[in-house]
């Protein structure tokens, strides 16, 4: 059988091509449920695409990966929940437009300038002192994290770190993360 059902897990808080990143997989989990049926050559072709989007391979018994794809799809967020509906479109586009205006005047760290940082995704793995031990990392490359995102990946014992650091310490940091095991680019 040449078919293998998979599903990477990532995404963002949008959709569509506007939405699309090329770090979008990179580092992140991402499914693949091979059967016996399947064969190799069908295994082989996956994990090379896998691995040429960024992603970390994950084999997933099929009926649980789907199961944690329908609990968590269309979740909405915080603020949507909270909202009593949507907003008029026209309303949405005036305050983006007025919001746009103004963000240059946010300051950045300690009231300074605004910097733009790079974004490290690293798999970690849901089990105490895992991110513990990857801040530890951090510190051993002598590398500040100025800002940490955490996605938990649905119905898996992992999730990705975005760490977001200055873009000089990337390539320190991620030598002393893979030392350490880390799946770092």
């Amino acid at each position: 059988m040449s078919f293998v059902a998979g599903h990477p897990l990532a995404g963002r808080e949008r959709s569509g091509p506007v939405a699309a990143r090329a770090d979008l997989f990179l580092g992140r989990p991402w499914a693949y449920c091979p059967t016996e049926r399947t064969s190799p050559e069908a295994v082989e072709t996956v994990l090379a695409l896998i691995k040429l989007c960024g992603g970390e391979a994950v084999v997933a018994d099929r009926a649980a990966a789907a199961a944690a794809l329908r609990e968590h799809a269309g979740t909405p967020d915080e603020g949507s929940a909270t909202r009593p509906g949507p907003p008029p479109p026209a309303r949405v586009a005036d305050l983006l437009r007025r919001g746009a205006g103004g963000a240059h005047r946010v300051p950045g760290k300690h009231g300074g300038p605004a910097r733009a940082y790079e974004v490290l995704h690293v798999l970690i793995g849901d089990r105490p002192g895992e991110l513990a031990r990857l801040f530890l990392a951090a510190e051993e490359a002598g590398v500040n994290i100025e800002d940490v995102r955490l996605e938990h990946a649905p119905g898996l014992p992992l999730g990705a770190a975005e760490l977001h650091v200055r873009a000089e310490a990337v390539p320190a940091l991620a030598r002393i993360l893979r030392e350490h095991g880390w799946s770092a680019p």
